[in-house]
């Protein structure tokens, strides 16, 4: 990129021809760009508009998920969109952050913060039949960062379950 835009938040498309990321280049907010790894083509706008466009990442199918923070609204969203076209679809009901697709493209792992505890927990959604599952579950721990195993079997992620020697917890990698 240029050096005269904030760009943020990259990701490969899965044949790694593309680079997918956030940036301000287009106005005062971030929204998801896309260029090419060889260095042709260009810069091409993937999602616009009056939202801040957050963490994208792209499937085998070529759809484009993204956390979408919209200013009248107090939850993140997750869109998603097939790239070259813009029409973006608000995959989850009650907000969340940080999509994570998997490589066989059928599960979307994400985030959201638990309304009673203020804490997050991970979740992942089915893009087949839209079944979403609380995989955390741990009301009383922050669970943030997910990321697929490559075979998609396992993930991994940010929790502060853990405690030190003195009783206090602390952030580790759990699997």
């Amino acid at each position: 990129t240029d050096g005269l835009s904030l760009d943020l938040n990259p990701c490969f498309t899965p044949d790694g021809k593309q680079v997918v990321f956030s940036s301000n280049r287009g106005g005062r907010r971030l929204n998801i760009w896309s260029l090419w790894t060889s260095g042709t083509g260009g810069i091409t706008s993937l999602a616009s508009g009056d939202t801040t466009d957050l963490y994208p990442c792209v499937d085998e199918t070529r759809h484009l998920y993204y956390q979408v923070l919209v200013d009248n609204r107090p939850d993140p969203r997750i869109f998603q969109n097939e790239l070259g076209k813009n029409v973006p679809t608000d995959l989850i009901e009650h907000g969340g952050m940080r999509p994570q697709v998997n490589a066989a493209a059928d599960t979307l792992l994400f985030v959201a913060v638990n309304p009673k505890t203020g804490k997050r927990e991970i979740f992942k959604r089915s893009l087949k039949d839209e079944l979403t599952t609380n995989l955390t579950n741990a009301p009383d721990s922050d669970n943030f960062d997910p990321a697929w195993s490559p075979s998609g079997d396992r993930i991994a992620f940010v929790s502060d379950r853990g405690v030190d020697l003195l009783g206090r917890h602390n952030l580790d990698v759990w699997i």
